[in-house]
């Protein structure tokens, strides 16, 4: 560049009317080494034959490496400006595709924790049912032992007031009948209907009594007794039926019970491993979502990285398409100024270089 200018101050002086104050600057610029060399080869050249020729083809030569030297450099530029934008697009378009990864897994992540919340609240309340059918379960067993002692105890007093009835009959039907035996034996018969039936049928005692010398009295007692005797084996009867039905209904209703009891178990086993499912799952999520993250910042460390580099090459290549087109611009003004201007350069070069030699 310096050596180019030199050239140009030296043309541009020769142009003029060569005084003393452009001579005394041309000389100064001469002192340059990298003007010297360039001068003196110019200054050789046009001293010998076809000086002329092989100065034009000098400064020819010059422009045209000048103009290969830009036309090298915007080719590279465009390579290389390519190049960054082929590899800018890449790293954006990846860090789409990263974050949208990244966005997706955490939403997947996010679905599967609240289907894991959903099995431990489903196990909780699964729990509580199958605790509440067992206890529904014991509750049922002791209510059904108590009815079945209570249909016991009742059979039991059937039983023994139909005995009192058999004995009563059997002391009516003999001649002399015992009266105090009758009495009690009534007595504990009446009991046991109100106890069965909660209905007080008492005889009076006068009535007892007549029926111990009077036939009519005792067939009446007896008729009273054959009655009491087909009520309470009526109720043996209803009993021995109810018996049955509630065997059955309560064999039903624990078999039901324990089933329930049976899938709910079953069903939290399954809800538990589906947990644990669901657990490993938020796990591997977590996993995922750490190396994508980490895959993302690594791609943004490489797009920051990458954009700086453009930027320094774009900088950088300014400065040298400036300077390439600065060389060039200097060798055309030179060139077209040497052959408008080729008499004056020489005589002032060879009475420059006379002197020196």
């Amino acid at each position: 560049m310096k050596i180019s200018i030199i050239f140009l101050t030296l043309l541009f002086t020769v142009s003029c009317n060569i005084d003393a104050s452009s001579d005394a600057a041309f000389l100064e610029l001469s002192k340059d080494a990298r003007a010297e060399a360039v001068l003196a080869t110019v200054a050789i050249q046009m001293q010998q034959s076809n000086g002329f020729e092989k100065v034009q083809s000098l400064l020819t030569e010059l422009l045209d490496t000048a103009r290969a030297n830009m036309h090298k450099n915007n080719v590279l530029n465009r390579k290389a400006t390519a190049r960054c934008q082929v590899y800018n697009h890449k790293l954006s378009e990846r860090s789409e595709y990263l974050n949208s990864v990244v966005e997706s897994l955490t939403a997947e992540q996010a679905t599967v924790q609240e289907a894991e919340r959903h099995a431990s609240e489903h196990i909780q309340s699964s729990n509580a049912m199958a605790a509440s059918y067992t206890a529904l379960n014991a509750a049922e067993a002791k209510r059904f032992t108590a009815e079945k002692n209570f249909y016991s105890g009742l059979r039991t007093t059937i039983n023994g007031a139909l005995n009192s009835v058999a004995a009563v009959a059997a002391q009516l039907k003999v001649n002399k009948p015992s009266p105090k035996f009758i009495q009690t034996s009534i007595k504990e018969i009446t009991e046991s209907y109100s106890k069965v039936f909660n209905v007080n049928i008492d005889l009076p005692e006068s009535f007892i009594e007549m029926s111990i010398d009077n036939n009519a009295a005792r067939r009446r007692i007896l008729t009273w007794l054959e009655d009491i005797r087909g009520t309470f084996s009526s109720m043996i009867a209803s009993i021995d039926s109810d018996a049955a039905r509630r065997n059955t209904n309560n064999a039903k209703f624990t078999a039901l019970l324990t089933q329930v009891a049976v899938q709910l178990k079953a069903e939290n086993v399954m809800m538990a491993n589906v947990r644990v499912k669901y657990t490993e799952l938020t796990k591997s999520y977590a996993s995922n979502i750490a190396a994508f993250s980490n895959f993302r910042t690594r791609n943004a460390a490489n797009l920051k990285e990458n954009t700086e580099y453009c930027a320094a090459e774009s900088a950088g290549y300014a400065k040298v398409s400036s300077n390439d087109k600065s060389n060039v611009r200097v060798y055309e003004e030179l060139m077209t100024y040497f052959l408008e201007n080729y008499r004056r350069i020489s005589s002032m070069i060879a009475a420059k270089y006379n002197k020196l030699a």
